[in-house]
């Protein structure tokens, strides 16, 4: 460079210029030696080179520097050329902490008599202290306590947790439950049902493992209970043994008689002394129990009887045997036969006779039982008698039985009149008279498969299914009292020829009261008129079966080709019923009844004159007491009633017809038909 002065002098000097902008090398030292914070290293120290100043991203001019909190620090590093550069470090942190765990390798918290030692195992760190001191990860612990263990993880971190064990050594209460009721083994408890509770298990000192045992011997019996948590206790039941055995029975002593009719029963007996029982048995040993030690056939029997003590149970030494015997008495005799003879002129006598086994003896009696002894068993009078006959065995001592009878009759002559010895009708039938003419069966109705030719009337009358029927399933029920309606009818029946009729049959009740009823009408032309009438308390009662027999007479009623009968209820309600079953109408042209088994209701005898009639009727009747008479035209609809003076009945005043004329004295009645002119 030239400089001129003032003076305008110049002079030249020079100066040499150079340049250095060459950058720093800056170097962060980790003094720590970690780049990340934890639980053991909670500040890192950082010391910057390569230059004469530095400037930390903290604000911080030193070189060193600590640092407690993860970041990225950098440092700007100047040289001594004033130029400078930066570089960084990258501190990070770890703080978690560890997960502890006990695992609780015995499987139970609770100490007990079985379990004394719990093993017990920490995990989920490095290191490990136990709250009784120990550092290893396993410990075995024998008291009940709170075992908490510190866990430590590599990063320096620790957390706690724990486990509680605990102790139960309690005793079991043993207890020996009597399930038989008594501790004492005899004749009737052979067996002692005993019950131990208490515990888990049990050890009987009989070696049963069982809660319950049966002991069959006297003995102390001890058991051992075992609870739960395998701790153990005893106690112990003692059983005793009383089969002292009774004296035996005093016998009754042995019977032995003749057989009687019907067939008598023994009993054996026998005495036992006080707080005994009396037992019979059908065996001298072992055998059955006999409730009722008797004999009610020929034969022989014996029967052993035990004392049995009320307390133990236990039999006499031995049974005391009594025999029962019912000998077989003699047979009943022979009969001769039954003698029915026509008396004679002079009368004749008839002799009763009879036969008895080889070495019996025959007498006779006046009576089937009891009675006196008859030394001429005979008939020598019309009539009837009979006797009886019974053998004795004089070796036994033993009478029959049962007495043989033997009828003596001696009958009257066939053409008396009258019904008598062992004639089926008036002068008719048995061995002596001429054979009776035959029944004819004009109707049968069963109503199993139908109304067997009956008509139902309606509402109330219907065939119906039940017990009611007296042959089978079905009966007619008739009801409530709506006239036809409660009716079943049969009509034209041809009796023409015939001089009596009965109606048979079977009937039911039920709900009928007293004084309710039912009846059994009949018509030959258009007019129904009662011939039989059947009253609740009178003739009959509910839910019983009767059998019933209605004679009618041709001279009480009009006979004809086209009769008709209709049953009919006169109840109160159709809860009130009558059930009709198995109707027989019989008929006969004989002159006179030929009365059977059934019971028969026979209507009064009924007959009037003149008739046909123009002024009065007169009749003439069996009936006896005050009479009343009814007049009925054709319709049924009553033209006259009133009392009857014994003398005549005024129809003077009807129009000329067809009537029906009733006669009643309160308790019976009977129909005649008339013509009015």
């Amino acid at each position: 460079m030239t400089v001129t002065g003032p003076n305008g002098c110049e002079d030249t000097t020079a100066l040499v210029i150079t340049q250095d902008i060459t950058l720093p090398i800056p170097v962060i030292t980790n003094n720590t030696g970690a780049t990340q914070l934890d639980c053991n290293v909670n500040s890192i120290n950082l010391t910057a080179s390569g230059g004469d100043s530095y400037l930390w991203s903290t604000g911080a001019t030193t070189a060193t520097i600590d640092v407690t909190t993860p970041n990225t620090y950098s440092v700007t590093v100047t040289g001594p050329n004033g130029c400078d550069d930066t570089t960084a470090i990258v501190i990070t942190e770890d703080v978690s902490l560890p997960i502890p765990v006990i695992n609780n390798n015995t499987g139970t918290t609770e100490l007990n008599c079985d379990v004394t030692s719990i093993n017990l195992t920490a995990s989920g760190g490095d290191t490990y202290l136990w709250s009784t001191g120990a550092t290893t990860a396993s410990i075995d612990v024998t008291t009940p306590d709170t075992y908490s263990v510190t866990v430590t993880g590599a990063n320096g971190c620790e957390d706690l947790t724990s486990i509680v064990i605990t102790q139960d050594v309690s005793l079991p209460v043993p207890v020996i439950t009597n399930n038989t009721g008594t501790t004492e083994l005899n004749c009737i408890v052979t067996t002692i049902n005993l019950t131990a509770s208490g515990g888990a298990s049990y050890v009987w000192s009989n070696g049963a493992t069982t809660a319950s045992i049966n002991v069959t011997s006297p003995d102390t019996y001890t058991v051992t209970v075992t609870g739960v948590n395998g701790c153990s206790d005893e106690t112990s039941l003692s059983i005793t043994q009383d089969i002292t055995q009774t004296d035996p029975p005093i016998s009754g002593g042995t019977q032995s008689e003749c057989e009687l009719f019907p067939v008598q029963t023994l009993t054996a007996s026998a005495t036992v002394g006080a707080g005994e029982t009396l037992v019979w048995y059908d065996a001298a040993s072992g055998g059955n129990v006999v409730a009722n030690p008797s004999l009610n056939t020929v034969g022989s029997v014996t029967y052993y009887a035990t004392a049995v003590d009320d307390l133990n149970g236990c039999e006499s030494v031995f049974r005391e045997p009594v025999t029962l015997e019912i000998i077989d008495a003699p047979s009943a005799p022979l009969s001769g036969g039954d003698i029915i003879e026509v008396a004679q002129d002079p009368i004749q006598t008839i002799t009763a006779t009879a036969t008895v086994n080889a070495g019996d003896l025959l007498t006779w009696f006046d009576a089937a039982v009891g009675g006196n002894i008859i030394t001429d068993p005979s008939l020598s009078t019309p009539g009837t008698v009979t006797y009886y006959a019974e053998s004795f065995d004089p070796t036994l001592g033993c009478d029959s039985p049962v007495r043989t009878g033997v009828t003596l009759t001696l009958t009257a002559t066939c053409d008396d009149g009258v019904r008598n010895g062992d004639e089926t009708g008036i002068d008719c039938g048995g061995s002596s008279c001429f054979e009776c003419a035959p029944e004819t069966i004009l109707h049968e109705g069963y109503f199993e498969t139908g109304w067997d030719g009956w008509i139902d009337g309606g509402i109330d009358c219907e065939r119906f299914f039940g017990p009611e029927s007296y042959e089978g399933d079905y009966s007619i029920r008739l009801r409530a009292d709506t006239g036809l309606e409660s009716s079943m009818i049969l009509e034209n029946i041809d009796i023409e020829a015939f001089n009596w009729v009965i109606v048979d049959f079977y009937f039911y009740t039920k709900n009928l009261s007293y004084g309710e009823r039912f009846i059994l009408e009949y018509t030959d032309d258009l007019f129904y008129y009662t011939v039989a009438e059947f009253v609740k308390g009178e003739d009959f009662d509910n839910e019983q079966f009767y059998n019933k027999s209605v004679l009618m007479l041709r001279y009480n009623n009009e006979f004809s080709q086209n009769a008709s009968w209709r049953f009919r209820a006169i109840t109160n309600s159709q809860n009130d019923q009558v059930f009709i079953d198995q109707v027989t109408i019989t008929g006969n042209p004989e002159a006179v009844f030929l009365s059977g088994t059934s019971e028969v209701f026979m209507p009064p005898y009924l007959s009037l004159a003149p008739n046909p009639a123009r002024d009065y009727i007169s009749i003439k009747t069996s009936m006896e007491g005050n009479l009343d008479y009814t007049i009925y035209n054709f319709l049924g609809q009553v033209i006259h009633r009133g009392p009857y003076n014994g003398i005549e009945i005024p129809v003077y005043d009807l129009a000329t017809g067809l009537y029906f004329l009733e006669i009643s004295n309160g308790e019976q009645k009977s129909h005649r038909k008339f013509v009015k002119e």
